[in-house]
């Protein structure tokens, strides 16, 4: 697959997720305020219930895209030598 020319830099992509991070802080905190009001429906208990886990797992896919922009990067001259 070919990338895009307009592929920003490490810290660009770090601005990213760590703005991503404090989103999903801010929408975890909301959901459990929902979740954990004692005049809730049981739909709306139900619906907090799925967000968190839909929360956490976005949680987990933003720590490995922290992890992927972790890595060190191969010089290209040394992957188009192993491309050969």
């Amino acid at each position: 697959m070919k990338k895009p020319d307009n592929l920003g830099t490490d810290s660009d992509a770090w601005a990213v997720l760590d703005e991503a991070q404090q989103l999903l802080l801010r929408a975890e905190s909301v959901v459990v305020l929902l979740g954990s009001e004692p005049d809730a429906s049981a739909h709306h208990s139900y619906a907090a219930d799925v967000a968190s886990d839909l929360l956490m797992r976005v949680k987990e896919r933003v720590s490995e895209a922290q992890e992927i922009v972790r890595r060190p990067r191969q010089p290209s001259s040394l992957i188009n030598d192993e491309r050969r």
